[in-house]
């Protein structure tokens, strides 16, 4: 079986990867005061609020915490059956570009869980023959450095910080991918994580990755880390390649490639179809629309103007 590898779980050059033991008052949707406050604000708000785990800054979100039971629910209706990408009902265009779809989550947030377990994977299994599926685990984490704050409390100003300073800019601090790493939600979310990383790493393309990522974040509340073994035979991947990979320096340089390749973001789940932010629940429509090729039966009723891209 795979077990987490406490030595091997250190970024590269021994330095420690820190974990987010924020408070309550830090963690997801700190900013709202409670769940009474925010069911009236969904209740009155023009347009419904999404769930975010540290939602974006001009929204209201419900706290992390209360979307719990609605995650479980949503992997509930899923089953324990392996998913994978769906055909298109009809040929496709060759001349035409898949949709690049890209998906920041992490493992602990409950909104991503249920976004993936939900319309991320309806959009899979409908249109997955136009779309080319990225996902990126590292979400809401990043490297403690000095010019942000070397703490190892989870702090939203931080992690915005890290973002801007360090990732898509020419000549990033020398420490901006050597020093602790961050985690939201606390060990057992970096576990998990750095574990996605390398099965992303060694599937065949997206489709052969997805299983994985359903069943691993599927299970997180019960088993977290404890289901890889069981999650790389459900989605066909080699358990021991795996293990090899999250134990070794390889998961570190996958974890700062991931790092560079996750944009700053308001929260987490984020979705962007061909680099535009859009709703979870608006994915599918928002590929459809995008797609210039024939479309899928699914696409039927949904074109351009039926969604907003930002």
């Amino acid at each position: 079986s795979i077990t987490p590898h406490t030595t091997a779980f250190r970024h590269a050059g021994g330095t420690r990867i820190a974990l987010g033991r924020a408070s309550a008052a830090l963690g997801c949707g700190a900013q709202l005061a409670g769940r009474a406050a925010t069911e009236r604000a969904m209740a009155t708000s023009p347009r419904r609020p999404t769930s975010s785990c540290f939602g974006r800054p001009q929204r209201l979100f419900p706290a992390c915490a209360l979307g719990l039971a609605s995650a479980s629910s949503a992997f509930g209706q899923l089953g324990a059956d392996p998913i994978t990408a769906g055909d298109s009902e009809i040929p496709l265009a060759k001349d035409a570009p898949l949709v690049k779809v890209t998906f920041l989550t992490e493992a602990g947030c409950p909104y991503c869980q249920k976004a993936l377990a939900g319309p991320m994977t309806d959009m899979v299994q409908r249109v997955g023959d136009i779309v080319d599926l990225v996902h990126l685990p590292f979400g809401n984490t990043y490297f403690a450095t000095k010019e942000c704050g070397l703490s190892t409390e989870y702090n939203r100003t931080a992690r915005i910080c890290w973002s801007k300073t360090c990732v898509g800019v020419p000549a990033p601090p020398i420490d901006c991918f050597e020093g602790d790493l961050v985690f939201q939600h606390g060990e057992k979310e970096g576990h998990v994580d750095r574990m996605l990383t390398c099965a992303s790493a060694h599937s065949s393309s997206w489709r052969a990755y997805w299983p994985f990522a359903i069943c691993m974040n599927r299970e997180y509340l019960t088993s977290g880390f404890d289901a890889a073994h069981k999650c790389a035979e459900e989605a066909g991947l080699d358990a021991a390649t795996l293990d090899s990979c999250y134990k070794s320096s390889e998961a570190d340089d996958l974890v700062v490639k991931e790092a560079k390749a996750t944009p700053n973001h308001d929260g987490t789940p984020t979705v962007l179809v061909n680099g535009k932010t859009v709703e979870p629940e608006q994915v599918l429509e928002a590929v459809c629309a995008t797609y210039t090729g024939q479309r899928p039966v699914a696409c039927d009723g949904l074109g351009p103007g039926s969604t907003q891209l930002i």
